[in-house]
């Protein structure tokens, strides 16, 4: 790593305009993760600290227990330019008895770990973008009320209640 130090002596009260050019080269230098960075290293000191500033309270701790248990649990002293796509791709087969939706998350947090790692210059490739969820993963069923049923439910109802049950089906009433 190296440093770029203006010369001369610089008081508090005075601005340097070389020191305000190289300010940024130095403070990316003593930030840049090193090149063998395992991968617990990497979502620890770089990875985590950098998203959970983006992600609300409880995203943060969903994705950090995710990628913590899985990816990290996996890959932990493995460094990270080590992985390759088809073991990645493997990893993600055998995760496929958990959710879909599971498993596609941990794609995406794979995928975004090396695009940061390709951002700070840790890896040269990305093994990670072209990865899929696996077919076998159980999606879930989203079983639909025919219009038979929604007439059924209507008619069963009084007015207050019947416009709240429609607000729900026709409009697709959500919580806050």
């Amino acid at each position: 790593m190296v440093t770029i130090v203006p010369p001369g002596p610089q008081t508090d009260s005075e601005s340097d305009p070389l020191a305000d050019i190289v300010k940024p080269v130095n403070e990316r230098a003593a930030y840049a993760p090193e090149k063998d960075i395992t991968v617990e290293d990497f979502v620890e000191r770089v990875y985590l600290p950098f998203y959970k500033r983006k992600w609300k309270k409880s995203t943060a701790m969903t994705n950090e227990d995710r990628v913590n248990h899985h990816i990290v649990a996996e890959f932990n002293k493995r460094q990270l330019r080590s992985l390759t796509r088809e073991e990645l791709q493997r990893f993600l087969d055998s995760k496929s008895e958990l959710s879909f939706s599971t498993v596609d998350h941990l794609r995406w947090d794979l995928k975004q770990m090396f695009d940061m790692g390709i951002a700070e210059g840790v890896v040269k490739n990305h093994p990670a973008a072209i990865l899929f969820t696996p077919r076998q993963c159980a999606r879930p069923e989203h079983p639909t009320l025919r219009l038979k049923e929604v007439k059924q439910i209507f008619d069963a109802l009084n007015l207050r209640e019947r416009l709240i049950v429609k607000l729900a089906v026709l409009a697709g009433m959500r919580p806050w």
